[in-house]
């Protein structure tokens, strides 16, 4: 039986009983490798500090190890946006088809709440509305099994870390051009203040990523509790 998100479930209608693929490890790989991102960020910033200390010093030398930390530091990020990113969108499709096993019906399919991050301009709407799919389902859900989940505060995450997230691509390429610009002057101090602000925005959408996917994580766990005390053959 499965019901529309917008009627609800489990106040009225005790027969609809839940059944749940376990997605907790892949919510812990995920919480982990969006914390490598985060340390990414300090690194490519302690590295690039570096540089723009050497650069502006009356004994300006070449310092082929500066420049060989900067390329390890890029090399260090684009592995973990990679690890991040496989990892969000295992955990991602599995919490959206979980829907699903609680007996409601979602607007698109599993396979698309990952397709969607790889379509121009649709990846900057369709990924924010299955997450919020998510999130009601969870806010619909939860109150027929422990305390009631408090969508307003949790849809408010949500949205900082989307607004942080399309920040931080955004962000990239316009710094990139105040940095070729700030070479030709003597202005360290903004040329450092240039170079902090995207990894400042970066940490900060890590913390609302780790903060969102632990939230739903939990509720995830009481939900599949339940669903393993109602049957026994969940895979």
């Amino acid at each position: 039986m499965e019901i529309s998100l917008d009627e609800g479930i489990g106040s009225e209608d005790n027969s609809v009983s839940f059944n749940l693929k376990d997605n907790s490890k892949r919510a812990a790989w995920t919480i982990w490798t969006i914390g490598l991102v985060g340390i990414s960020a300090v690194t490519s910033f302690l590295a690039s500090a570096l540089y723009i200390k050497n650069i502006y010093s009356e004994t300006y030398n070449t310092s082929p190890n500066l420049e060989d930390w900067l390329e390890y530091a890029d090399y260090f990020s684009s592995f973990a946006w990679l690890a991040a990113g496989i990892s969000f969108l295992h955990w991602f499709r599995r919490a959206y088809s979980n829907i699903q096993g609680l007996g409601l019906h979602t607007k698109h399919t599993d396979g698309w709440a990952v397709g969607y991050f790889f379509i121009p301009i649709v990846a900057w709407v369709k990924p924010y509305t299955i997450m919020d799919e998510i999130i009601r389902a969870h806010w619909l859900t939860l109150p027929s099994i422990s305390e009631t989940v408090d969508y307003d505060s949790r849809k408010s995450t949500m949205n900082v870390w989307w607004i942080l997230f399309l920040m931080t691509g955004s962000f990239e390429g316009v710094i990139q051009i105040g940095i070729n610009y700030l070479v030709t002057t003597n202005l360290p101090w903004l040329h450092l203040i240039t170079l902090a602000i995207p990894r400042l925005i970066e940490i900060a959408a890590v913390l609302a990523a780790v903060y969102l996917v632990q939230n739903i994580s939990n509720e995830e766990k009481l939900l599949y509790q339940h669903s393993s005390k109602a049957s026994p053959f969940i895979h």
